[in-house]
């Protein structure tokens, strides 16, 4: 029961996308890792915890529904469903069909790194070079956009076409031609130096699917995701469109006030958003992404898994579509998605071989990456809410002051919450050892100690991280 603490409360709240060379057939299918019998103590907490995680977050208004798959180290695989698909669609389950958005952002990187082992291309190649004679790139600074620029989301192109090129508001990358981003690109001026600073880009990533295909020599993303991918690994229900009796097994997307929104469909973009697909599915592509490659298109899955630039956030990092979050004693490897209706997130720990997929039929699932990421970091909980009476805790209340602002610790109407100097009250929960965390819109936590000179100081670990910013108590909260 206390487990799901650990997940709900410290876990967090958190696509809204040359001449043709001939290319070596694809891969056979490879070989599946298969569970270990007798069958070990699972990884994950039960599934009458997780089910509870899931119950917590619908009546949160996270999303109406949502299935969970959980890939064992050993390649056991669980899945648990709750909630409502929506009115007309089957009930959740593995089998469940959900658009995941910008997920297929990691069968482009793949891709690109399969195409780099091929020799078809490097990533340093511009993009310019696989695009028509006619095309006209933006550079900076005489530095050409390349594809490793473009799938580390650090080419300087903004996040979408302008939107003026947006035909339906509530379908906002549906019918939108290659030739509108040709024509924008030839226009379009870099606000900064390419390679300089990570900024997102469906724009990009949308490019870098369109510019690999015309490497490849085939029509479209949905054949180069099929041939690569989807096709070797045989997941028979991932993909573009809603056709081959998709749509019938489709939820039901839900906007953030639990209204009933349009299905998303994708033009030129879809190298960054698009793929519908259920849990089972990604269950076995995150299979595929963990363990020893047994197949040229798994080794180059691995390949995309490695940081290629670094973020603001000290461990953090931009892999081809992926992103890398490496702890001390653990590295996660994960990626987000989400439409006007749907939010998703899958990761896993390389080293373990733990895997976890969650897909909502919510856009308000603003928890997805902190769900995956408190799971993955082993199930056990690192926090037990416990009840402390305020009277243990009121010597810790107070003002602390850090350089540039502070922070105020205090209680309202018998609850405990924190405010940052111009911010928001935040509620806050006790465990163990003068310890707190918070809800789930954060993985942050904090905890009071005494220094040698006997004074309170706050660490807080913002985001989860493994490094603390500290403040020192200087007094009571004052009033107002």
């Amino acid at each position: 029961m206390m487990t799901l603490n650990r997940i709900v409360c410290a876990s967090g709240a958190a696509l809204v996308l040359g001449a043709c060379q001939s290319m070596p057939s694809p891969a056979p299918a490879p070989a599946l890792r298969t569970a270990v019998v007798p069958q070990q103590k699972s990884y994950f907490p039960s599934d009458a915890e997780l089910r509870e995680l899931l119950q917590v977050l619908v009546e949160q208004g996270q999303s109406e529904g949502f299935v969970l798959g959980l890939l064992e180290p050993d390649g056991r695989r669980r899945v648990i469903a709750y909630g409502d698909a929506g009115a007309g669609a089957p009930p959740l389950s593995s089998r469940s069909v959900f658009e995941t958005g910008s997920i297929v952002k990691t069968f482009t990187g793949a891709i690109l790194a399969d195409m780099v082992r091929r020799g078809a291309v490097s990533l340093n190649d511009p993009v310019a070079k696989f695009l028509p004679a006619g095309v006209k790139v933006p550079s900076r600074n005489g530095r050409q956009i390349t594809l490793l620029d473009l799938a580390t989301h650090t080419s300087g192109l903004p996040r979408n076409l302008d939107q003026d090129k947006v035909r339906d508001p509530s379908n906002p990358y549906a019918d939108i031609p290659i030739e509108d981003v040709y024509e924008f690109l030839s226009s379009h001026e870099l606000r900064r130096d390419i390679g300089a600073k990570w900024e997102y880009s469906n724009l990009g990533f949308g490019l870098l699917g369109h510019a690999l295909t015309r490497v490849a020599g085939v029509e479209t993303v949905d054949e180069l995701v099929r041939e690569r991918i989807t096709g070797p690994l045989k997941m028979g229900t991932t993909q573009f469109g809603r056709g081959n009796g998709l749509e019938a097994r489709m939820a039901k997307g839900h906007d953030q006030y639990g209204d009933v929104v349009p299905y998303w469909n994708f033009g030129a973009f879809k190298g960054a958003g698009g793929l519908n697909s259920t849990v089972e599915d990604m269950l076995t592509y995150l299979n595929a992404n963990v363990g020893e490659p047994g197949s040229p298109i798994e080794a180059a899955m691995r390949d995309a898994h490695q940081p290629r630039h670094d973020l603001d956030i000290k461990g953090n990092a931009a892999a081809l579509g992926w992103d890398y979050r490496a702890r001390p004693g653990r590295t996660i490897v994960y990626k987000s998605g989400s439409t006007a209706g749907f939010a998703g997130a899958l990761g896993f720990d390389p080293d373990t071989g733990a895997g976890v997929v969650i897909l909502g039929n919510g856009k308000g699932f603003e928890s997805r990456v902190n769900v995956v990421i408190q799971l993955l970091k082993g199930g056990r909980p690192e926090f037990r809410k416990t009840s402390v009476p305020l009277s243990e805790i009121e010597p810790l209340l107070g003002l602390y002051e850090y350089e540039g602002g502070n922070r105020r610790f205090f209680t309202k109407d018998g609850k405990l919450f924190t405010r940052l100097s111009g911010g928001q009250d935040m509620e806050v929960f006790p465990a163990a050892d003068d310890r707190f965390f918070y809800g789930p819109g954060t993985l942050s936590w904090f905890e009071v100690k005494r220094d040698a000179g006997g004074k309170h100081v706050m660490s807080m670990y913002p985001g989860g991280s493994g490094e603390a910013d500290t403040s020192v108590r200087t007094g009571p909260v004052p009033a107002g």
